[in-house]
């Protein structure tokens, strides 16, 4: 920097540097019907990383959602009150919530067109049975790297 120094661009420079350095927990939203789900996603994504909220359903997901907006969603699908694919259409409906990175964690065997419709609207879909801490990190972090703007077109 050249001096006479411009507060601005000293506040500015700093916050360059400091940004960069300060590493900030990724918000994690849970929503299943399963409390044991979230437990075992808890001891998969290391709290150094990730804050993870979780909600037993749909309805209570959504206003998660609303409440304090996540990074990227673990979405089941099959839940009391209002369903995995609910809570897909919603969030995709609504202008502050459509590009909201979705990865869908589900026991059910999907058919042909739902899983045609996943492919669509949510970033992932892994299977509960076998799922494993290293595969789901590097998901969600790759994810949010990548950013999901463009990799599902919201209807």
């Amino acid at each position: 920097m050249l001096k006479p120094l411009d507060p601005i661009a000293v506040r500015d420079a700093l916050n360059r540097v400091i940004g960069s350095t300060v590493r900030r927990q990724k918000h994690v939203l849970v929503i299943d019907d399963d409390p044991n789900v979230a437990d075992m996603l808890r001891q998969f994504l290391p709290e150094s990383d990730f804050k993870l909220d979780s909600a037993l359903d749909g309805v209570a997901g959504l206003q998660a959602i609303e409440a304090n907006r996540p990074d990227i969603l673990l979405l089941d699908i099959i839940m009391p009150r209002l369903d995995g694919f609910g809570v897909i259409d919603r969030v995709r409906a609504d202008p502050q919530t459509r590009d909201l990175p979705i990865i869908v964690i589900s026991a059910k065997d999907l058919t042909a067109d739902e899983a045609q419709r996943l492919k669509k609207t949510v970033a992932s879909v892994m299977k509960k049975q076998g799922l494993q801490s290293e595969k789901l990190v590097d998901e969600v972090n790759n994810i949010l790297q990548v950013g999901m703007s463009h990799a599902f077109s919201p209807t």
